[in-house]
């Protein structure tokens, strides 16, 4: 019987060896010489794994075929959309139904789907669109959004804050998120606190400098309208060229000159420096790839390392409600945590030509969606050259819990893995790993 096991494990080791030697004389498929991604497209019907399906692009407008991916693939946007259905048909949201209609079609279609449903919507929010011509992706994203959201709260007049609806619609739930900005004057010392609301993407510097003596907060907490909010404390200090440096780029403290101070009331030089004030369910962080220099826009395509998990907490102003202590934990330790799911890339020397593509993750895999087409992709050209528009999820940080493995356990497991006919089939891996 020994002897048995043995050989069948001698087996299983000359196999692998076989299937890395053929690996390596392999050339890869998915990607050319030089780094860069083939045009070389697979038909959606090799992928019976994946919900993903094509768009048709109507004229030259790659951009909204690529934003279109991964609005459809948000997650839990059908699903409030599917909740409030009935609101939706009352009150006429067309455009609400429109976006309703297309996700339906997009998951019980099993070819590629016609979005002029939804693009007659953005033309609606700006007629440059229904010439079918190239445009910026960013800019599409933020009128398509604004227009839907607009459109809810339009039929919500009854409320008066506008601030206040915001969350309670389907997209400004999911997508929104409000900023605060601290101005400090540098002559008087006055401390100022402003708000800005309705923002879908977040524009961010890819080669904005960090400064390592950042200041720090002397204020522990700040009011503003009304209400009390914990000041974080930045410590972190990024490695350079990934989206978590873009991030302390925009939201570090920056020296504003001829600012007109309302205390002074002159020019004055002033400290500014931004917060989240509510944090999206979704997170779109737009690249701020182009920049005008003598009149001319030059684009930086410098390579952005795409961090699959980042963390706000550094970023975030957390209201301090004693009333809430128990229902929230304490904000120290609180981690607000947000994963990749989708990326919108652009080839072109400006942001309103060129060509763009989506890359979106379905059940663990990235697949590459070129208007028509899609291919299955490795995760390392998901996460390449090229990122414009990268999407987060937040997620819920799981609870520690200890799990212990017996000595047993690990034996039984041990000797399975070399005696198991194939090495997928290993049960060590699916033993529960800790958490």
């Amino acid at each position: 019987m020994g002897l048995y096991l043995m050989l069948l494990g001698l087996l299983q080791i000359v196999k692998l060896i076989v299937m890395w030697i053929r690996s390596c004389f392999e050339k890869p498929k998915e990607e050319s010489e030089n780094g860069e991604e083939t045009e070389r497209f697979i038909e959606q019907t090799e992928y019976p794994q994946t919900n993903l399906k094509g768009i048709d692009k109507i004229g030259l407008t790659c951009y909204f075929c690529a934003i279109l991916q991964c609005i459809v693939n948000t997650p839990h946007l059908e699903e409030a959309l599917i909740q409030k259905q009935e609101k939706i048909k009352t009150r006429g949201l067309k455009y609400h139904s429109a976006l309703l209609e297309f996700i339906k079609q997009y998951r019980e279609s099993r070819q590629a789907i016609d979005p002029m449903i939804v693009f007659e919507v953005l033309c609606r929010a700006n007629s440059e669109y229904s010439k079918k011509k190239e445009a910026d992706a960013r800019e599409a994203l933020n009128d398509f959004l604004r227009l839907i959201l607009d459109e809810e709260i339009e039929s919500e007049r009854e409320l008066k804050s506008v601030e206040n609806q915001i969350p309670n619609t389907i997209i400004g739930g999911i997508y929104c998120f409000s900023l605060a900005s601290k101005t400090v004057c540098d002559h008087c010392s006055s401390v100022s606190w402003t708000t800005e609301h309705r923002n879908f993407t977040l524009p961010v510097p890819i080669c904005g400098a960090l400064d390592e003596k950042m200041r720090e907060d002397h204020e522990q907490a700040a009011t503003i309208f009304g209400k009390t909010y914990l000041i974080p404390r930045k410590k972190s200090i990024y490695p350079r060229k990934t989206i978590e440096s873009t991030l302390q780029a925009f939201f570090q403290e920056e020296l504003v000159s001829d600012y007109i101070c309302s205390r002074c009331s002159e020019k004055v030089v002033v400290r500014k420096q931004s917060y989240f004030l509510s944090p999206p369910q979704v997170l779109i962080v737009n690249l701020k790839r182009y920049s005008c220099e003598n009149g001319k826009t030059i684009k930086d395509a410098d390579f952005i390392k795409i961090n699959h998990t980042i963390y706000l907490d550094e970023y975030i102003l957390i209201e301090d409600n004693p009333s809430k202590e128990e229902a929230n934990p304490d904000p120290k330790e609180q981690k607000i945590k947000y994963e990749l799911f989708g990326i919108v890339k652009h080839k072109g020397e400006l942001a309103t030509t060129g060509h763009y593509t989506a890359y979106v993750k379905d059940n663990g895999d990235w697949y590459l969606l070129n208007d028509t087409h899609i291919n299955l992709r490795r995760e390392s050209l998901a996460i390449n050259r090229g990122a414009y528009l990268v999407f987060y999820q937040r997620v819920q940080e799981p609870t520690k819990q200890s799990f212990q493995v017996s000595p047993l356990y690990l034996f039984i497991n041990t000797c399975l893995l070399y005696t198991s006919p194939s090495p997928r089939d290993a049960t060590l891996s699916r033993m529960p790993s800790s958490a």
